[in-house]
């Protein structure tokens, strides 16, 4: 039996500067959240992950036994980067995303299907593996903290 749930992530991000300090308005844009889209999960669990390493035009999404809708997509924001400027992205290893009745799925993997440096066009595209375990419960997932990523100028 497949049970139906909608899974996604709110990007609530915050860039620190290299030496401390908050970047100004306008120089980084969250364009959108990561989203899996509606999932039909196999009773087994299953690990759904998107890979964003080719950027947000490019990005795939892989699973083992699930079903997946076509609603979903990576994460994406946008640098406004001056001639010469360069950024390196720090992704905490996991982020944890609950339901409205306190159960718990895990984002994780999240260096490893991101992007870790804007393209030509300043645009990073962000990804990550949903891991979900046999005895979730259906409803919609979010994170309270969002996913929290340091930005370093070089």
């Amino acid at each position: 039996m497949y049970l139906f749930r909608y899974h996604y992530l709110f990007f609530a991000i915050l860039f620190l500067l290299q030496g401390g300090g908050v970047c100004l308005a306008g120089e980084i844009t969250s364009k959108r959240s990561i989203s899996f889209g509606t999932i039909s999960i196999h009773p087994g669990g299953d690990t759904i992950s998107i890979n964003a390493n080719y950027g947000a035009a490019k990005a795939t999404i892989n699973r083992s036994r699930s079903v997946v809708d076509n609603k979903w997509h990576c994460g994406e924001i946008v640098f406004e980067l001056e001639a010469g400027e360069h950024v390196n992205i720090d992704y905490p290893d996991s982020v944890s995303l609950t339901n409205a009745s306190g159960k718990r799925i895990t984002l994780k993997d999240i260096a490893a299907y991101s992007q870790s440096r804007p393209d030509s066009e300043g645009r990073v595209a962000i990804g990550g593996a949903l891991s979900v375990p046999v005895d979730v419960s259906e409803g919609a997932y979010k994170s309270n903290t969002g996913l929290v990523i340091t930005v370093n100028y070089d």
